[in-house]
């Protein structure tokens, strides 16, 4: 599972598209959050969603960050909560890519689209500030940033997913060399 996390006009969706499109022949999918749906249970409903072959746009990190730039005084989705789907993203070995975006290209993006967007300005800033206080702090846990400024307005569709793929195929190697070495090990025990 490949999730893409970020506010609003970033470029998510498309390069989460772009992932899922180079993974189609492996049997990935694309998916999308955008509203949950109600009565979603944040903990035990995020990780029956969870599945190998995704390429999810917008998760649990995203809610995050979103119940923060609304104002709720505390998010469905609690620590310990957050913990625990994330604890079950990375047995899966899960792959989270946050792309992170220049407030003042948001702003120029928000004004030509604003009559499309769920969120206010306001929020996807602030929810923007979020996302960037935890990646700097690193107090969640992410595998890749992809910084988009003047320079690198958009996620680009060949370097950032070859970039991506790389990684994640990486990680997809060692996390079920692993798997497979303690299988081995409690074989032997037996």
């Amino acid at each position: 599972m490949i999730i893409v996390e970020g506010t609003d006009l970033t470029g998510k969706t498309t390069l989460a598209k772009r992932l899922a499109e180079r993974l189609a022949s492996d049997g990935y999918v694309y998916s999308h959050f955008t509203r949950l749906p109600s009565g979603f249970d944040y903990c035990g409903d995020y990780i029956a969603r969870a599945s190998r072959r995704i390429v999810q746009d917008r998760f649990h990190f995203s809610e995050w960050c979103y119940s923060a730039a609304r104002g709720e005084r505390e998010s469905p989705l609690s620590a310990e909560k957050y913990r625990v789907v994330d604890g079950a993203l990375r047995l899966l070995g899960a792959f989270t890519v946050v792309v992170i975006t220049d407030p003042a290209l948001l702003q120029e993006r928000y004004e030509a689209n604003k009559d499309r967007e769920m969120f206010s300005l306001d929020v996807i800033l602030r929810a923007q500030v979020t996302f960037e206080f935890h990646v700097e702090t690193r107090s969640v846990d992410y595998d890749m940033v992809i910084r988009c400024d003047a320079d690198h307005p958009w996620p680009s569709a060949q370097h950032d997913c070859d970039l991506i793929l790389t990684a994640y195929n990486r990680r997809q190697n060692e996390h079920f060399s692993i798997r497979e070495r303690g299988r081995n090990r409690f074989e032997e025990v037996l």
